[in-house]
């Protein structure tokens, strides 16, 4: 009974680590790329 208890546990937990992390890799690309707007309106600037 034990078993079952941290196998019911620990599954919605690695749900929730997929669920926030697959997000996350998403918005990476997109981060990047307002950073290279940013870099290159200071070039133009400058």
């Amino acid at each position: 009974m034990t078993e079952a208890t941290i196998v019911s546990g620990a599954l919605p937990l690695v749900v929730e680590l997929a669920v926030i992390h697959k997000p996350l890799l998403s918005t990476r690309p997109f981060t990047r790329t307002l950073d290279s707007f940013d870099r290159e309106t200071v070039a133009e600037a400058a």
